[in-house]
């Protein structure tokens, strides 16, 4: 899955969960979601691959108006 749509799939999992300012809630929780992830990974040593995914998924994230 490319970065964009997967940043699009977290986005839209969450925006239902919000009744009230629903884009910056669903935007916010993806991005928490991500940098976890992307942690997760700083953890371990060099850079890989799925980090550099979920790093262009962040940035996809950001991007959503």
């Amino acid at each position: 899955m490319e970065a964009k749509e997967k940043a699009f799939e977290l986005y839209d999992k969450f925006r239902p969960l919000f009744s009230s300012n629903r884009h910056f809630k669903a935007k916010q929780s993806a991005l928490i979601v991500v940098e976890n992830i992307i942690l997760e990974w700083s953890n371990e040593s060099g850079r890989t691959a799925k980090q550099n995914y979920w790093e262009k998924v962040r940035e996809e994230i950001y991007k959503i108006v």
